[in-house]
């Protein structure tokens, strides 16, 4: 959800980039911690990109679930709630 989340928003693949052949891929995420976004970024609000950030975390348990993201407020619309924590 986090990686069609992320290509919805910015308009490419938050791995995948057109010269990398497939080991390179794997290496990258191999080697992955965090999403890095783009520079040119500014549109887009600190709310969508934790929700982005929660969704992609490396480590299983700080990854949001689907209920977790239901209530994000990016998703309600509350757009002034405190940012959750994972469950």
């Amino acid at each position: 959800a986090g990686i069609l989340l992320y290509e919805i928003i910015f308009k490419r693949h938050p791995f995948h980039q057109h010269s990398h052949c497939r080991q390179a891929m794997e290496q990258h995420l191999k080697d992955y911690t965090e999403v890095q976004f783009p520079f040119d970024n500014n549109d887009v609000s600190e709310q969508a990109k934790h929700l982005i950030y929660s969704l992609m975390h490396k480590n299983i348990s700080g990854r949001f679930g689907a209920s977790d993201a239901l209530k994000h407020p990016w998703i309600t619309r509350n757009l002034h709630d405190k940012l959750p924590l994972t469950s």
